[in-house]
């Protein structure tokens, strides 16, 4: 009885990851995004001169 109840939590595991995961990727991409696309709309020579800086 201790392999069928340790298979019911180990199956659950994943599925609480996976969820978990889901949300804040999606919303810390999307945060990302309207950053970036704002900061090169108000100050597209700071993003050229940190892309030189980058490379």
């Amino acid at each position: 009885s201790t392999s069928g109840s340790e298979s019911i939590p180990e199956a659950d595991i994943p599925l609480q990851k996976r969820a978990c995961f889901t949300t804040p990727t999606s919303r810390y991409k999307i945060g990302e995004s309207s950053v970036a696309t704002a900061a090169r709309q108000i100050r597209p020579t700071l993003t050229i001169a940190e892309s030189r800086r980058a490379n």
